[in-house]
């Protein structure tokens, strides 16, 4: 059992809707192939059982949806990224939300490019994805709003899903979407082999570990960016002449002229661009195809001995420490510059006060010679 994780929650809980309803997603949709009896809870929306498999199409996101998905997906550059404690809470936390606990739960991205939904953390399940043809996630983004499935057996978008009728023998789906700038890019979600009531699962709390992820990415993109930023400015920088105001006996050199020296040998400056396509080398594979996805997956949900990451300490990657030691290069870098700049600033304000007081002397001994002067003609004439 993964140990407890406390993942503190925003206080805004916005409204769920269950099932709900959206424009169809193709107008001339043609009838299922096994229609389903009269217990099965018809689709909200119509569905595109035109093609080779016995379960419905993915429901088709308009093109200008799907273009600013790939878009926005990008820009957040999370595929194929190295596990991460903070969205490994986040999946524990989802699966404990349900009661009794899912035994799978994770958070996922769907690649449109690539046709599958892969999965940042997991729960419970061996997989790192799986086809976007079989994911009950496609339905979510679709709508871009949580979906609460019961029973995946009497649901019309489900039933024939291989993912309920093959060896995993899926019942229950809740899962909210993660949204970035308006846009669906992915999902949180738990499955069960049991069948559910709406009261065993608190959808509000899911909705919040979906904004939790969203902030989460938005700051991740920020920092990227930040990161790209500086790394550019620290590159320039050390290509330029650094003022240098002290002489090797901290003194000042030249009597107020300013020497400066070059840096011989630039700091190296590493891009996270290189980290991220290493990264995306090492992790990127073909998807599996439907039947593959589907036999390989445990009939009796074993947890996966491979956990969640308990602690950064013992399994940090080579990526967050080249991370970490950038940033400190970076922050010595920045810290540096402000001191040189704060020390030309001492150093004027110093020379400025400093002929001020002398021309200050110079008029005192001025004045001090002119009355000396006076008293010795006084005295003179006084003798004489």
């Amino acid at each position: 059992e993964p140990r407890q994780t406390q993942v503190q929650l925003p206080s805004s809980t916005p409204a769920i809707t269950h099932f709900a309803t959206t424009p169809q997603p193709k107008p001339n949709a043609t009838p299922p192939k096994s229609p389903p009896s009269s217990a099965m809870i018809p689709s909200p929306y119509d569905l595109d059982w035109d093609w080779a498999h016995p379960w419905p199409k993915p429901p088709a996101l308009p093109s200008f949806v799907e273009s600013q998905h790939k878009d926005v997906l990008n820009s957040l550059r999370i595929l194929d990224t190295p596990k991460d404690e903070s969205f490994d809470r986040i999946a524990i936390a989802a699966r404990k939300f349900t009661s009794p606990p899912c035994k799978v739960a994770c958070v996922g991205f769907m690649d449109l490019q690539n046709d599958r939904q892969w999965f940042k953390a997991t729960c419970g399940l061996a997989q790192s994805e799986m086809p976007r043809t079989v994911s009950f996630c496609t339905h979510t983004l679709y709508l871009n709003q949580p979906v609460v499935v019961l029973d995946a057996r009497v649901d019309e978008r489900f039933c024939f899903n291989p993912l309920v009728t093959g060896a995993g023998q899926f019942r229950f789906y809740a899962s909210v979407p993660i949204v970035v700038e308006s846009i669906a890019v992915g999902t949180i979600f738990v499955l069960d082999a049991e069948p559910r009531t709406e009261f065993d699962v608190d959808m509000s709390k899911l909705v919040r570990l979906g904004h939790m992820v969203s902030k989460m990415l938005v700051e991740r993109r920020l920092r990227s960016v930040r990161k790209a930023s500086l790394d550019e400015s620290f590159r320039v920088t050390t290509t330029m002449s650094v003022p240098c105001y002290f002489d090797e006996d901290q003194t000042i050199a030249g009597r107020g002229s300013l020497v400066s020296t070059k840096m011989e040998k630039p700091v190296r400056s590493y891009s996270m661009d290189i980290l991220d396509m290493a990264t995306t080398s090492c992790a990127s594979q073909r998807r599996s195809s439907v039947d593959d996805f589907t036999t390989s997956m445990p009939g009796n949900f074993m947890p996966t001995t491979e956990q969640p990451r308990q602690s950064s300490d013992e399994e940090a990657t080579d990526g967050s420490s080249m991370e970490t030691m950038l940033m400190t290069l970076l922050s010595q870098t920045t810290l540096t510059q402000q001191q040189i700049a704060t020390q030309q600033g001492d150093l004027y304000v110093r020379l400025g006060s400093n002929s001020t007081k002398l021309n200050m002397l110079t008029e005192a001994v001025a004045r001090m010679e002119a009355k000396l002067q006076e008293r010795q003609t006084e005295g003179e004439e006084t003798k004489g």
